[in-house]
């Protein structure tokens, strides 16, 4: 349950810090959506999330041409989704590179940080919503059957915009 005291970026963060990859839709200058996972590459939320990447990918180029993304998190054995909407930025800061740095990047990034194509998304969030419930899986599929008997729409968790 959310506590009255939590920042919408506490919420946000406590909602998908264990999820550490996200898919990342952009749009294409042809207009089309391209989703792709991407690793969130942060032990904290301030109000942006950061993925690495290469400079020379469609990914760049696209949120070079249109910022704007959605970035989607899924927990489904928890019943658990959240959907990010914010504004991209690359970043070849290497203050930013070193502190956002993981281990587990080097499997992707050979050179590790002194790998000249390696850049930042940085994503700046705006809106999030979620997804989620309390209720454990049988407690679910009880309240469905008890929804199809009575004609009454599932209770089945919470659904919550937040604005950052």
């Amino acid at each position: 349950m959310k506590n009255q005291a939590e920042s919408p970026h506490e919420l946000l963060w406590e909602k998908i810090k264990d999820s550490k990859i996200a898919m990342l839709t952009s749009i294409c200058r042809d207009v089309e959506l391209h989703s792709r996972p991407m690793m969130t590459a942060q032990d904290a939320f301030d109000g942006t999330l950061f993925f690495f990447s290469r400079l020379n990918t469609e990914k760049i180029d696209e949120v070079t041409h249109n910022p704007q993304v959605l970035l989607t998190y899924a927990e489904p054995k928890e019943m658990a989704f959240v959907s990010v909407k914010g504004s991209a930025n690359i970043s070849r800061n290497p203050a930013k590179i070193r502190e956002h740095w993981l281990p587990a990047l080097e499997a992707y990034f050979d050179k590790g940080m002194n790998d000249p194509e390696l850049c930042l998304i940085e994503v700046e969030v705006t809106e999030a919503e979620y997804w989620d419930t309390d209720k454990s899986h049988m407690a679910q599929i009880l309240e469905r059957v008890h929804s199809s008997v009575t004609g009454r729409p599932p209770t089945l968790g919470a659904h919550t915009t937040l604005r950052m």
